[in-house]
């Protein structure tokens, strides 16, 4: 003769419902709780003291009082670059780095230095209006880094001799 499960595990038999059925209903309960909260703040979006604008200007004060204003707004520039430089400048130049008050505009070849340089009076106005929020004194731009990579250089690759 077989022993009855309850017997072999030593349960009780009338504790046996409620130690399987508490845990399924507790989740239950929770799930219709985060349900009606869920209905009840879409149901008071948009409503008074729900204002995203309040938010914002707390985030606002926040960056105001850890003095994240200028890092903000450099971050912003280094995004809308394309929008001060036009679309095929951004491609071929980037700020490289901004400097006791100088801003380094770095271009990727010669080419795009020169063109850049001679273009520079303008490209200072739009970045001097942009920036603001942001201590820039002067814009430098520079041409592309010749890195120690341990490869040679352009001129010795193609074997052009400077005369």
């Amino acid at each position: 003769m077989k022993i009855p499960v309850n017997k072999l595990l030593k349960l009780d038999t009338r504790k046996l419902p409620e130690i399987v059925f508490s845990p399924i209903e507790k989740r239950g309960e929770k799930k219709t709780i985060n349900e009606q909260n869920a209905y009840k703040a879409w149901e008071s979006f948009g409503k008074p003291g729900r204002d995203p604008q309040n938010l914002y200007s707390l985030l606002g004060n926040f960056a105001n009082k850890k003095h994240w204003n200028e890092p903000l707004a450099i971050a912003r520039m280094r995004e809308d670059w394309w929008k001060i430089v036009g679309k095929s400048a951004s491609l071929n130049c980037y700020i490289d780095q901004i400097k006791d008050g100088i801003l380094i505009v770095r271009t990727k070849s010669n080419v795009w230095y020169t063109q850049l340089s001679y273009c520079k009076p303008m490209l200072e106005k739009k970045i001097f209006e942009y920036s603001k929020n942001i201590n820039i004194k002067e814009v430098k731009i520079v041409g592309p880094s010749l890195q120690k990579t341990g490869k040679k250089s352009i001129n010795s690759r193609f074997n052009i001799k400077n005369h």
